[in-house]
């Protein structure tokens, strides 16, 4: 079984000012994201509409995909702050990728 080149310990983090569409926040390991897309991932949460129900059922997907990785699924719930606000999107003020920054600096 050929192994991934290597994981990176360093995080993206992107900054800004939260809108109503970032109703559920989804933390998760590369388990998920290897099998599951982003878009995919966010309509089983917004389905069941609860953070534990959705998470429990992200896992349970990513095992049935095939997924032989760890597999950890955090879901918030950010709707009690997100649903009264007037801006629709997300607003980015920031985006810092720390495994690139590494990369480009050769420390890697």
């Amino acid at each position: 079984m050929p192994f991934k080149p290597y994981v990176i310990a360093e995080p993206r983090i992107v900054e800004g000012y939260l809108g109503k569409e970032n109703d559920y926040a989804v933390l998760a390991c590369d388990g998920v994201w290897d099998v599951l897309t982003p878009e995919d991932v966010m309509e089983e949460v917004r389905r069941l509409e609860d953070p534990q129900k959705g998470a429990d059922r992200l896992a349970k997907k990513a095992l049935d995909q095939g997924s032989t990785d760890n597999i950890t699924v955090i879901v918030i719930d950010l709707r009690e702050h997100t649903g009264s606000m007037r801006r629709k999107a997300m607003k980015i003020t920031a985006i810092t990728d720390y495994g690139a920054i590494k990369a480009v600096k050769g420390e890697r």
